[in-house]
């Protein structure tokens, strides 16, 4: 990945990620803010979550994508040697559009309670929880899951008590998270509200937004650049690949 790319005359490549990167975000920031995703503490920059949420709808996990790539075969062909490209681009443009974004935004808006009393007893409480938390787990669970393996020898299907108990220790050991409230969307799904057809459209229509922005720009580039469809209907799905990343920032706006 060049950063130079910025200041040259752009490669079929980087083409692509452009036009891939152009389309999702216009679509996301037509289409989200009628979703309703931001409460009302932050109306007051609601502009500015909207711009992130766009970028970050329009970037590329590309870390991802190459081990995909990779696992598919298709790494050394034309086509594979194009999606990793372009998935490097896409996320590096991505991310230095994000990073900008971030430092020129004023600090509560991404901070909240800045200003409030008692932020060194939480911190410290919240320090401490994931230092108790980390200890215990770098402690017992080589002892558990090494029964475990013991249990279950390798090349038989694993015992579904053996299975239940694992799932309960990875649960147990991420308990802080709900006892100090490091992440209430993961956690309490008492938020979640199946009921409601809008809980589903925000839930699926940011991936409908991905894919179609992204297939939508290849296609674009790819009438252009004289490609096939179907093959640029493959590269704009591959470029709506996301990864930890994304995950990251989603818990860091809920």
């Amino acid at each position: 990945m060049d950063p130079y790319v910025l200041f040259r005359r752009p490669s079929r490549d980087v083409q692509v990620a452009y036009a891939g990167i152009i389309i999702t975000f216009i679509l996301a920031l037509a289409i989200t803010p009628l979703l309703h995703y931001f409460t009302s503490d932050v109306q007051s920059h609601l502009l500015e979550f909207h711009l992130a949420l766009s970028i970050l709808l329009s970037s590329t996990a590309s870390p991802v994508l190459t081990r995909l790539i990779t696992s598919l075969n298709i790494g050394k062909s034309d086509i594979g040697k194009l999606v990793i490209a372009a998935g490097m681009y896409s996320d590096f443009l991505s991310s230095l559009l994000l990073s900008v974004g971030y430092i020129s935004m004023p600090l509560d808006t991404f901070c909240d309670n800045v200003e409030k009393k008692g932020r060194f007893k939480r911190a410290v409480v919240m320090n401490s929880a994931v230092i108790g938390q980390a200890l215990f787990t770098a402690t017992v669970s080589p002892i558990f899951m090494r029964w475990v393996n013991n249990e279950n020898p390798e090349g038989k299907p694993m015992k579904g008590s053996h299975l239940v108990l694992s799932i309960a220790f990875m649960v147990m050991s991420c308990a802080s998270s709900i006892l100090y409230n490091f992440s209430p969307i993961l956690t309490d799904f008492r938020q979640f509200q199946p009921s409601q057809l809008g809980t589903w459209g925000r839930l699926f229509i940011p991936v409908l937004i991905v894919m179609g922005g992204k297939v939508i720009g290849t296609l674009v580039c790819g009438a252009i650049l004289g490609f096939h469809w179907p093959e640029s209907v493959a590269i704009g799905l591959l470029l709506a690949t996301k990864g930890h990343f994304h995950i990251y920032m989603a818990i860091k706006v809920a």
